[in-house]
């Protein structure tokens, strides 16, 4: 080494010496001597030695070593020929690579999710060409839950073998919760209501786990978390449809706030025909507010609504123009469904599940506490029938003629005038019972 070297290349030989050839490289291209003729010399007894190493660590498929070794050797030298050759070929398989992981990225967050949707058996599916830590914890937690929901489902028909299908319900609920989709699940789920509901269309009332009412001209409302919807008249039915519907055609389950759409089986074990937004649903289809609901054939055009933000009482409205497809045992016929959790909220404005311009009240709310069913008026009485001797604001919900009378101060009457709402001083419906 002459005198007048700079500093690095006496640096730079004792990395050589001690076989760090990295550390040489990147002290001798990053000091301010690059051009020095010292400099250059060293860079290139470098370049082919970290070539010779690029190819070894290739040859034991260390790609990233090797991709590092012969950039290195690209700043010391320029490739050509077999280095050159070398230099693309781990380019290519480190872009390869790097497209694999992205496709392993890609295909676990696909697995997530569908496990959260409940269709943990795609999910699974998906996992299987995953080598990665989170994909093994996700495997585990998948088969485990599969485990359970065998049990569930093996606990279940046990009982329907043993003809106790009234214990049945909380082992469905709990396979649901896992596997909403599953075939098997919904065709125990078939033969656990088919068991429980009374042959006799005279134990109609029996079947249904809550009243029906309809409420004046204006709604079908149905305090119940499961609701079948199917043909006037058939046993069970909570919601009778107009239209090419099967007897029970389709249900409607209500889950901590979220509404699912399912399809009853035919005589022939298929799905009755169902359509969201225009796809057909076989198995179950999770509600959201402004979905289109076509049931049977010809269809039954509904359009489902969450109209109350905080609210999960549920609206099912016929389209704009269509006749009434809800038909009551006594002829009465209602464009809207109401699907009450806790409360409804009628109002003269929006937001409500059902506005009347015409009502005499602030607001009119119903409200299902313990099985009990009643009406609340804010800014306003009710009477219940035509001798009822004390109007009050709140009153238990029973069939009849009813009397809604205005409480309203004389400002809020003139306000609402002012806002184009028709006064009125009261309003008269009917509830009826089903």
């Amino acid at each position: 080494m002459a005198i007048l070297d700079p500093i690095e290349c006496l640096q730079a030989r004792e990395l050589i010496e001690a076989g760090q050839l990295a550390e040489a490289v990147r002290l001798l291209a990053g000091g301010g001597h690059r051009e020095h003729r010292a400099v250059r010399r060293l860079l290139l007894e470098l370049g082919p030695r970290l070539v010779a190493q690029a190819n070894e660590l290739w040859a034991q498929g260390a790609l990233e070593p090797a991709w590092q070794a012969i950039a290195l050797a690209a700043q010391c030298i320029t490739l050509e020929g077999q280095a050159l050759q070398l230099q693309q070929a781990i380019a290519a398989a480190r872009a390869e690579a790097l497209r694999h992981q992205q496709w392993q990225a890609q295909r676990l967050d696909d697995a997530q999710r569908l496990a959260a949707q409940g269709h943990v058996r795609t999910a699974l599916g998906k996992l299987a060409a995953i080598d990665h830590p989170e994909a093994d914890r996700l495997r585990l937690d998948i088969e485990e839950k599969l485990a359970r929901f065998e049990r569930y489902l093996a606990g279940a028909r046990k009982l329907l073998d043993q003809g106790q299908p009234h214990l049945m319900r909380p082992l469905l609920e709990k396979a649901a919760r896992i596997l909403p989709h599953d075939p098997e699940l919904l065709r125990l789920a078939h033969e656990w209501q088919t068991a429980i509901t009374p042959a006799n269309p005279l134990s109609r009332s029996a079947a249904l786990p809550a009243s029906c009412w309809g409420f004046g001209p204006w709604a079908w409302v149905v305090p119940a978390s499961e609701v079948l919807l199917g043909r006037p008249g058939e046993p069970g039915v909570q919601v009778p449809l107009a239209g090419g519907l099967r007897a029970r055609h389709a249900r409607i389950l209500r889950d901590a706030g979220q509404y699912r759409l399912i399809p009853c089986l035919d005589d022939h074990g298929a799905p009755c025909r169902v359509t969201v937004n225009g796809q057909p649903v076989l198995q179950t289809a999770l509600l959201g507010h402004g979905d289109h609901i076509a049931l049977g054939q010809p269809p039954c055009a509904l359009v489902f609504r969450l109209p109350v933000t905080g609210s999960s009482t549920a609206v099912l409205e016929s389209r704009p123009g269509d006749p009434a497809p809800v038909h009551s045992g006594d002829g009465d016929r209602f464009s809207r469904v109401v699907l009450l959790d806790q409360e409804m909220l009628v109002s003269p404005t929006r937001p409500a599940h059902l506005v009347l311009p015409d009502l005499p009240c602030r607001r009119l709310v119903w409200r299902c506490r313990q099985g009990r069913l009643e009406l609340q008026a804010d800014g306003g009485t009710l009477a219940s029938g035509d001798l009822d001797p004390q109007p009050e604001a709140c009153r238990p919900a029973t069939p009849g003629r009813w009397l809604l009378r205005s409480e309203l101060e004389e400002a809020e009457i003139l306000g609402r005038a002012a806002a184009g709402l028709e006064p009125s001083t009261q309003l008269s419906f009917r509830l009826t019972a089903h």
